[in-house]
């Protein structure tokens, strides 16, 4: 990962770079020294902190580092300019995130900014895809997100993004995600799933 944000620093001269996608929860793995293997993506989506125009960062990264480029041939594995608003994060969301203070080489340090882990797992689910959900499941299964805050975070959408229906759903199957990950921990612990 930090390949890649290393690569788009030095292209686009960005010192402050936010990481979002599912790759972004490799920065929460390495503040906590866990050695899940979440990296099975090789896409990175990266954002430009504060956000430039799409042409002067977006472009520039694709062109270089991005898919089907000599460093995707190179290493296997890419980066992918985008805009934070191609998250569906929930409000505030700026102000929940985690930052990652990298040395650089010399006087250069930057920063790298992470979501959340519930506001990550959020996205996901209003994303939609399969391979979010199973996305959000090993998230959920490694303990790595406050199931409360989830539910308050949740509640927070506005109409124009989640209206009530899909509110509903996202719901649901938040809460079956979470009671899957329940009775796997207690068939794991030796508990029978409907023991009293």
């Amino acid at each position: 990962m930090f390949h890649v944000i290393r690569a788009a620093k030095a292209i686009t001269n960005c010192h402050s770079i936010l990481v979002i996608g599912s790759q972004a929860v490799l920065g929460h793995c390495l503040s906590k020294n866990f050695n899940f293997s979440f990296n099975d993506s090789m896409e990175i989506d990266i954002v430009a902190m504060p956000e430039l125009p799409a042409l002067n960062f977006c472009d520039l990264l694709d062109g270089s580092i991005g898919e089907e480029s000599m460093f995707h041939h190179t290493f296997g594995y890419y980066g992918h300019g985008v805009k934070s608003k191609t998250a569906k994060f929930p409000p505030c969301w700026n102000h929940r995130i985690l930052t990652i203070q990298v040395p650089g080489s010399g006087e250069d340090p930057y920063s790298v900014f992470f979501p959340s882990t519930e506001d990550l797992v959020l996205s996901k689910y209003l994303a939609g895809r399969d391979k979010d959900r199973e996305f959000v499941r090993k998230v959920i299964a490694e303990d790595m997100v406050d199931q409360e805050k989830l539910f308050k975070l949740l509640a927070l959408y506005p109409p124009e993004i989640l209206d009530a229906e899909s509110m509903m759903r996202t719901r649901q199957a938040l809460e079956s995600d979470l009671l899957l990950h329940g009775e796997k921990s207690k068939l794991a612990s030796g508990e029978h799933p409907n023991a009293f």
